[in-house]
């Protein structure tokens, strides 16, 4: 008997330790009652070596409800059945801790008398989870508000996703509208050519960036966009299609285009007036025209000179004049105008009028000044012929 008593105390003893060292949470119970429990239970709820130990179940449940729903669970062990699912355990401290819990009926017939229930601590999974969805959302809201579009296509250039707010605005209809159809519908007829030629390069394993393009809106009329496209690959790195954004940018284009056209009738304007237009870096001493100066300064003039250079053309009797002119207008960040003649460089003495405006940096300290000259020597003539 001593020998059969030892022997059992031995196989507790293993059951025991291999039962602590196990990674899950190990109950055994009778009639709702903790009998025993492995370490790993006690630990992932914060109690101490045989704390838990003849206790009810309730202690080891956040709330009488999750306990008696508990409680309810053995109708599903009758019979042998196991009984899985996940719910919240409550630790010692107070606060929760998600689990995975399987149960089973020692005696399948009387399955509350006696059972073993197994308890994986899964928070963490569920905390990545609740993560994750929160950054789903959050990224799902992103692209479905975003002002640019944010789009896919699939090997045959089907569009496979679009983000709704940006579709509506850009094309006038619903993604709805718009899947499952190609792309190529879309093209304006003087780009199409181009851009499936570009879209086979993505297909080639190519990413684009910044391409601009034309597209035609469901009202008929175009609309500009420039895209970011990259590759959309499988497992094995086989591409499977096309991913990116698209701006709008008709607004950039119209403006761009206007601006081009001001440029332009300045130019002309400029041009009519023989206006020369002039750059002058004090700090750097560097006068820089926009045109080849020779019509104003002589055979010999360069777009990029020194001011110093300039002011020694500067007719003498005039430089003083017009020195203090032009540092009247450094020192109060403000305009100048001058008439004042030229000692060109074949010797012929002209007369310039000139306009400069000083510019800021941010904390408003000149750096710059810009300006106009033109030939007036004719006028001057006729002034003086005139009186």
């Amino acid at each position: 008997l001593r020998r059969a008593q030892d022997a059992y105390g031995k196989l507790a003893a293993e059951e025991q330790l291999v039962l602590d060292t196990l990674p899950v949470g190990v109950a055994f119970l009778a009639n709702r009652v903790i009998v025993r429990c492995n370490r790993r239970l006690e630990q992932m709820l914060g109690y101490g070596p045989g704390e838990l130990n003849g206790r009810s179940s309730r202690v080891l449940y956040a709330s009488d409800e999750l306990w008696r729903e508990a409680g309810a669970r053995y109708a599903v062990l009758r019979g042998g059945e196991v009984h899985e699912g996940e719910m919240h355990l409550g630790h010692r401290d107070g606060s929760q801790l998600w689990c995975h819990v399987v149960g089973r009926a020692v005696d399948a017939e009387t399955p509350q008398a006696s059972s073993i229930i197994v308890y994986s601590d899964v928070s963490e999974r569920h905390a990545a989870e609740r993560a994750l969805r929160k950054s789903e959302a959050m990224f799902r809201n992103l692209v479905e508000t975003s002002h640019d579009l944010i789009w896919s296509v699939d090997l045959e250039g089907r569009w496979t996703y679009l983000s709704p707010a940006a579709t509506r605005r850009i094309y006038g209809c619903e993604p709805a509208a718009m899947l499952g159809r190609e792309f190529r519908e879309l093209l304006a007829q003087e780009v199409s050519e181009r851009d499936v030629a570009v879209f086979n390069r993505i297909l080639g394993g190519e990413s684009i960036f910044n391409y601009e393009t034309r597209h035609v809106r469901r009202d008929g009329s175009h609309v500009d966009l420039s895209f970011n496209v990259v590759p959309l690959r499988d497992a094995k790195g086989a591409v499977t299609g096309a991913t990116g954004t698209a701006r709008d940018i008709t607004a950039e284009k119209v403006a761009s285009a206007a601006q081009f056209e001001n440029v332009e009738k300045l130019r002309l304007a400029v041009d009519a007036a023989e206006l020369m237009y002039w750059e002058w870096e004090r700090e750097t001493d560097q006068l820089h025209w926009g045109r080849d100066p020779s019509t104003l300064v002589g055979a010999g003039g360069t777009c990029s000179t020194r001011w110093s250079q300039y002011l020694e053309i500067v007719h003498p009797e005039d430089r003083d004049r017009y020195l203090t002119a032009v540092n009247q207008a450094w020192e109060q960040a403000g305009a100048c105008a001058n008439e004042y003649r030229v000692i060109r460089h074949d010797g012929r003495v002209a007369w310039l009028s000139s306009h400069g405006k000083t510019l800021a940096d941010g904390k408003g300290k000149v750096y710059r000044m810009i300006g106009v000259s033109q030939d007036i020597t004719e006028r001057k003539r006729q002034e003086e012929e005139a009186r």
